[in-house]
């Protein structure tokens, strides 16, 4: 019962927030807004938007399926929904709403916890990976095409970005080649004397999830790439949404490509 309780209250609070954005913001010019843009513009740029939350559980659920995992793509989405506000009130770079997917999912379907934990540690890298090589490719694309910044600012750029894919190449050669990194943190923990029995059997789980995250980065790699495939899409749909805004708003507002990249 607390839990239709629960969700009515969230239900009408998310909706008491949106009606009142018009009140606070001002009536007459929320209205005015609206009508400069025009509801089809509204209806691509929302829908633009929730491409986060649908295309990454899509990824997501492709990714289960290659473990054997039969998870309802709506059961995905719901779980993406309600771990991603919680993304933004924890300071843990986007992955505050993780563990409200694996205990969902885990309850509603029974399934062990670190299976799901495996499919989702995979997720969250994939959608690093599609960031990180759309930065790439946009910061190129925008030091060719414009002089407006210095050469030794572009290198500096260039060099920061080429390290940051440096670290995720290197992260994905550990689960490729299954060097258990999380294992052996555990290991080090145990020998420091830092509860020497709990890591005894926390290290078993930790390594069964290890290999099943090797396994989708070796025997699986078909599912792994059909999956990377789709989230790219998630994050070229952030990438081009500012365009999808200026758009819209009128003479003076169009964004080239150059400004695209850059921003």
């Amino acid at each position: 019962m607390w839990k239709k309780i629960l969700f009515a209250c969230s239900l009408l609070l998310g909706i008491g927030a949106v009606c009142a954005i018009p009140f606070l913001v001002g009536f007459d010019k929320t209205m005015s807004a609206i009508g400069a843009v025009g509801i089809g513009p509204i209806i691509l740029y929302v829908g633009n938007a929730l491409l986060v939350l649908i295309v990454p559980a899509i990824s997501w659920t492709i990714l289960m399926r290659g473990e054997g995992l039969k998870v309802p793509v709506s059961d995905a989405i719901k779980a993406n929904l309600m771990g991603y506000p919680l993304n933004y009130i924890t300071p843990s770079l986007y992955l505050g709403g993780e563990p409200v997917k694996l205990i969902y999912l885990s309850n509603k379907h029974n399934i062990a916890k670190r299976r799901l934990l495996a499919t989702i540690i995979v997720a969250k890298f994939q959608e690093v990976a599609a960031i990180f090589l759309a930065s790439l490719v946009a910061l190129s694309a925008f030091t060719v095409q414009t002089d407006y910044f210095t050469v030794g600012i572009e290198i500096l750029l260039l060099s920061g970005l080429l390290v940051l894919i440096s670290l995720l190449g290197l992260l994905s050669a550990a689960f490729v080649k299954n060097w258990q990194i999380t294992v052996k943190g555990i290991d080090f923990l145990g020998r420091i004397g830092i509860a020497k029995e709990k890591m005894k059997r926390l290290r078993v789980k930790a390594a069964e999830m290890e290999h099943l995250i090797h396994l989708t980065f070796t025997k699986r790699w078909r599912t792994y790439l059909l999956a990377q495939t789709i989230t790219l899409v998630s994050a070229l749909s952030v990438f081009i949404r500012p365009f999808i805004y200026f758009r819209f708003q009128g003479e003076g507002m169009n964004l080239g490509v150059d400004h695209l990249c850059a921003i």
